[in-house]
């Protein structure tokens, strides 16, 4: 009979969930699937104290203490949802639910041709209204012009905009009136806080070979790593790192197998 250990070659695959704490606590709320994770993997770094016996030729290490144990992570998302943005600028979901509006005389001071104006923006509305019809354009004089669209001005209704066209009748610096009304609209969206991002995280493996190992990660905090390219020939993907923290009496990382029934 042979003594030899069964041997698990591993080609690891696997779902990340986060569950962010509730406010002002460690208690895990429920756990968000993070989508897609090319990329998943932990670090281990140690801090040793050692002792070597110098009393005699060459000192030789006659004692090893370990003093530190620091645990992190990183993990890779190409699953652009707006929470997982939330969590790249350390934000917060946003959703924008807008009235229909009137509005008579929006000032765009000093316009110049070729350039793009938004409608609506504020600093209370900062990214301006969308889903914009029946604009009227017309500049701020006592005997006032209007200028015609597709001629002077082009609009894009549902983004809210307005382009100077270049072979039209505004002149640079021409300060202009708009007259437009909205339809109300609601508007998905993300806005950075600088807050950080604490929680648990979970990974169920699905491997393509080799048992399955789950992990749990009781205290995670995750920070935003390396570039997030708008615009390319790859896949979008958000890069983070993580600190893994111990959860009061919870150990730092947790490792488990799946269910099986002992033999008899």
């Amino acid at each position: 009979m042979s003594n030899l250990v069964s041997k698990n070659y591993t080609l690891g695959r696997g779902r990340l969930y986060f569950a962010l704490f509730k406010p002002n606590t460690r208690v895990p709320m429920g756990e968000r699937y993070l989508g897609n994770s090319p990329e998943v993997s932990f670090t281990s770094e140690s801090q040793k104290l050692e002792h070597f016996d110098s009393d005699k030729g060459v000192r030789l290490k006659d004692a090893s203490v370990l003093l530190q144990m620091d645990y992190s992570g990183k993990f890779s998302l190409d699953d652009i949802q707006y929470e997982n943005l939330a969590m790249l600028f350390l934000g917060e979901m946003k959703t924008t639910t807008a009235t229909a509006q009137s509005i008579t005389a929006e000032s765009h001071r000093g316009v110049q041709k070729g350039y793009s104006y938004q409608l609506g923006q504020s600093t209370t509305n900062p990214v301006g209204n969308r889903n914009v019809k029946t604009v009227v354009v017309k500049d701020d004089k006592s005997s006032p012009t209007t200028y015609v669209a597709g001629t002077d001005y082009v609009v894009d209704d549902v983004l809210g905009r307005i382009t100077i066209l270049v072979g039209g009748t505004i002149a640079n610096g021409t300060n202009l009136l708009i007259a437009y009304a909205t339809d109300p609209y609601t508007l998905d969206g993300m806005i950075s806080k600088g807050e950080s991002v604490k929680g648990q995280l979970r990974f169920i493996a699905d491997n393509t070979t080799g048992a399955n190992i789950d992990y749990l990660l009781p205290y995670v905090e995750i920070s935003p790593d390396g570039d997030y390219q708008l615009k390319g020939d790859s896949w979008q993907t958000m890069n983070f790192t993580m600190s893994i923290l111990k959860n009061g009496d919870l150990e730092a990382v947790y490792a488990n197998g799946r269910p099986y029934s002992a033999a008899p």
